[in-house]
């Protein structure tokens, strides 16, 4: 079975900090490493968007490994991470809810965070995350898909109060 990470890095500068992050993980592991910057599966859904994000569906199907851990570009591996796959094997699709800095202090993403306690959705950390493929997995991505395409209304109907100007990860 294989293992890698995934950068989701559309354009500059997140391809430029994809490539940074792409060579501390290498430093730092054996683990494979792939930047997704432009080649997906269904071809581009972005259609000139200001957020990058309607392609992020795609990952399941762009993804060469079939475990995967999905980095944002704008981290940073400051040491060796593999014992995190014995852990997250035992998952099908896991979201931390927690960030640690490099101080080893705890991050909050407040502005988003309030919006979803708010509406007693459960915040998760979607610019790192894991997942297997299978049946979960790609039930999971499909339903992004729909949410992506789609997520004005969806926006209206957990959010009644709060309508995103842009498709924005921490919502969908």
């Amino acid at each position: 079975m294989s293992r890698g990470y995934l950068i989701y890095a559309v354009d500059e500068p997140y391809i430029s900090m994809a490539n940074i992050l792409k060579k501390s993980i290498e430093y730092h592991t054996n683990d494979a490493v792939t930047i997704l910057s432009d080649k997906f599966p269904d071809g581009d859904a972005t259609f000139g968007k200001k957020h990058k994000i309607h392609n992020f569906w795609q990952i399941y199907w762009a993804t060469p490994y079939d475990e995967t851990i999905v980095v944002d570009a704008d981290m940073l591996f400051l040491n060796d991470y593999s014992y995190w796959w014995d852990y997250l094997s035992r998952f099908d699709l896991m979201f931390p809810n927690t960030i640690i800095n490099y101080k080893q202090e705890t991050i909050k993403h407040e502005q988003y965070d309030r919006i979803l306690i708010e509406h007693n959705i459960r915040p998760a950390y979607e610019k790192m995350f894991y997942f297997k493929k299978g049946d979960t997995a790609l039930e999971f991505f499909n339903m992004l898909q729909v949410v992506i395409s789609n997520f004005i209304k969806f926006s209206f109907d957990y959010f009644p109060d709060y309508t995103p100007q842009d498709c924005i990860t921490s919502y969908i």
